[in-house]
């Protein structure tokens, strides 16, 4: 079992008992102890589950009582997008996100002036020499798109996107368990920026719907892959 599928179980395990038992924000939850005696998972997991989940205001962890729940509202929300693997839900937020962040390349290209953009060339080259260098790169990823965001003057367009971040920002985060996930759509970020650099909006459009393209034809390639190996 990978180390991402691990993560997983310790969410479901985490969301299904606040789901189950009806807990309310500030009821408590089992030990972290408690968990790995359960799951049979390492501490240092369940230590970066906990970790990630409280980044995401589920839980709350309190030094020396344990932890507890930050907000139910959230659980619905994962478990019903993430956890329980619904790839349509993921492929309606890719689409959500495609539509907006289509009218913030427009707006950038048309309002942003070149110092505000200097920053994202900045942002490309690192994002390039991890990807040549075959690292990790999902969160310089994420820097590149929310700079794009926050050179967008359309506020209610940049709070949209940003407000949607409960989901979006799953994207970043090896959704679904796909080792890499999007890494075909690195390079056309770089030529996505040279268009809106060169204020080509058609050019721009086109590099932003191939990126959005790919990214949804990876969960339909890998939802296909999982009822292959289901039916097996």
């Amino acid at each position: 079992m990978s180390k991402n599928t691990k993560k997983e179980e310790v969410v479901k395990y985490i969301l299904d008992y606040i789901k189950s038992n009806n807990l309310l924000a500030g009821d408590k939850l089992p030990t972290q102890a408690e968990i790995v005696d359960t799951l049979k998972i390492s501490r240092t997991t369940i230590r970066e589950t906990v970790k990630e989940l409280e980044g995401k205001k589920i839980i709350k962890v309190v030094n020396g009582r344990g932890m507890f729940v930050q907000d139910p509202k959230e659980n619905h929300l994962l478990s019903g997008i993430e956890l329980e693997k619904k790839k349509e839900s993921m492929i309606d937020v890719l689409e959500s996100r495609w539509a907006i962040e289509t009218e913030i390349v427009r707006n950038v290209i048309h309002h942003a002036s070149d110092d505000e953009l200097k920053p994202i060339k900045d942002i490309v080259i690192k994002l390039m020499n991890r990807y040549n260098n075959h690292k990790q790169q999902n969160d310089i990823d994420k820097e590149f798109h929310y700079a794009l965001y926050a050179c967008c003057r359309n506020q209610v367009l940049r709070e949209l996107i940003i407000s949607l971040g409960y989901l979006t920002d799953e994207l970043w985060d090896f959704p679904l368990g796909i080792e890499n996930p999007f890494l075909e759509t690195i390079p056309l970020h770089e030529k996505l920026f040279e268009a809106i650099y060169s204020r080509d909006y058609f050019r721009a459009k086109h590099y932003n719907d191939m990126i959005f393209m790919m990214m949804i034809d990876e969960i339909k390639a890998f939802h296909q892959g999982e009822n292959f190996k289901n039916e097996i």
